[in-house]
């Protein structure tokens, strides 16, 4: 259990395990519902700038929208059972620092994010466990991009949109699907040098099958990324394509060929052989030596005079 003071939640189950956090299911203690509770350890500062922005981007969202994760409480963990909640506003300015600085903060041992709890698990292990259905494909298909037109227009790139990163709460009348995981996600602060004034990334992230070609190249790109990650997720829920991230990534499989239409069988001739290319022979060149001489040109020859011929007498 964790607490402060008091006894704030009880950790049932641990039901994810990622890179940096560990994400727990829980119970509040003052209202007994269920909870999602990720502990990320402070153990360096490259892991620090990652919460940060986690914990940046949930605290604009500020549970605004109903297919993005609700953020309830962050607490911030400076003993073995010592918790100190941070308010919203500001993140903590010490963390800030050491984040900037370089060095892991002296005073945080974890940050602890509770959020609203996904009972479905995530959208690949939803897929997996129910046959294909057109009318929830299509409700997750428009909720996707509710939550992702929602994420932009709020300047927030999530640079990491998988099917592992969508939650999924089952519901009476059909999934309800959250964005989360806004570990790797950017906040655009004003116009940038993009494409429409959107802001340009420079830094290779995301998941490889997932990634926008732009990214893949090492090229500035912008929110648009997003949405061609966005495409893929659609492929994979339509075609009911699943990708595990710890074995061999599948390859997708190419279209078969057209089949010509029954026709005659062709009769057996002869194969032409193929024919040894030929070399081009190097040509003797003229071994070099004296000018030639200019030869005179001919000039007209000179006529004979004709002999003069006797005259007849009479």
């Amino acid at each position: 259990w964790i607490s402060g003071r008091a006894k704030l939640y009880t950790l049932d189950r641990e039901v994810g395990r990622g890179s940096y956090g560990v994400v727990f299911e829980g119970r509040a203690s003052k209202t007994g519902s269920r909870v999602a509770l990720k502990r990320l350890a402070c153990s360096s500062p490259e892991a620090m700038e990652l919460y940060l922005q986690e914990l940046w981007a949930m605290r604009t969202t500020a549970r605004a929208h109903p297919n993005v994760i609700a953020l309830h409480a962050v607490l911030l963990q400076t003993g073995a059972r010592t918790l100190r909640p941070l308010g919203p506003g500001r993140l903590p300015l010490d963390l800030v620092e050491a984040a900037l600085k370089g060095r892991a903060p002296a005073r945080c041992r974890a940050l602890w994010l509770v959020m609203e709890f996904c009972d479905g698990g995530d959208l690949n292990r939803y897929l997996l466990s129910r046959p294909a259905d057109e009318r929830r494909d299509r409700s997750v298909v428009e909720q996707l991009s509710r939550a992702l037109a929602f994420l932009h227009r709020l300047g927030i790139t999530h640079r990491d949109l998988k099917p592992d990163n969508v939650l999924v709460q089952d519901r009476p009348g059909g999934p309800v699907i959250k964005v989360a995981d806004f570990g790797l996600s950017k906040m655009s602060e004003g116009p940038g040098e993009g494409e429409g004034g959107r802001q340009l990334f420079w830094s290779t992230c995301g998941s490889d099958f997932y990634m926008a070609p732009e990214v893949w190249a090492g090229a500035g790109y912008t929110a648009q990324a997003d949405v061609f990650s966005l495409g893929v997720v659609f492929w994979a829920v339509l075609e009911r394509i699943t990708l595990l991230e710890e074995g061999p990534q599948p390859q997708p499989q190419p279209r078969p060929e057209p089949q010509p239409r029954p026709g005659p069988e062709p009769q057996p001739g002869p194969q032409p052989q193929p024919q040894p290319r030929s070399e081009p022979q190097p040509q003797p060149q003229p071994r070099p030596g004296p000018e030639p001489q200019p030869q005179p040109q001919p000039g007209p020859q000179p006529q004979p005079r004709p002999e003069p011929q006797p005259q007849p007498g009479p």
